[in-house]
């Protein structure tokens, strides 16, 4: 994360499965994450019906 902030840029943590993972990355100061602690992957064709659900 250290070598994204000197570039200016938004770093995404990938696999975060736990929610250990994400307390730890937000002491990091990680804003952003991706994984099976937020959802499962779904078909591209049921993402509407994601949203309007969420």
């Amino acid at each position: 994360m250290g070598l994204g902030r000197s570039l200016n840029l938004q770093i995404t943590a990938e696999g975060v499965g736990t929610t250990g993972q994400v307390q730890r990355l937000r002491a990091m100061g990680c804003a952003y994450a991706q994984g099976y602690c937020f959802a499962q992957p779904v078909a591209g064709s049921d993402v509407p019906d994601l949203f309007s659900r969420w």
